[in-house]
């Protein structure tokens, strides 16, 4: 049941975040890089770079596999850390 549930949110977010792109590709350079006037940080560029790049990683870390022979030449807290820094 949870696997099911878990490709449903990503199946739903991946078509939210597919129409949210087709709007923005509408936009020109200008318009995606324009800083914002308000209370929000980053561009839409910005925003949309981070959206695809959170996707990848929450379905990276929700596959991830547990066990740390997965891994032959480095630990899984190794895998982890690399991660972070790749943020």
């Amino acid at each position: 049941m949870t696997g099911i549930f878990l490709e449903k949110l990503f199946e739903h977010n991946n078509w939210a975040n597919l129409r949210i792109i087709e709007a923005c590709s509408a936009l020109s350079d200008e318009q995606l890089d324009a800083e914002p006037q308000s209370v929000t940080k980053g561009s839409i560029r910005r925003t949309l770079v981070h959206l695809v790049s959170s996707q990848r990683s929450y379905l990276g870390t929700l596959t991830l596999p547990l066990e740390e022979d997965s891994f032959p030449h480095c630990g899984i807290r190794r895998v982890a850390g690399i991660r972070k820094q790749e943020r």
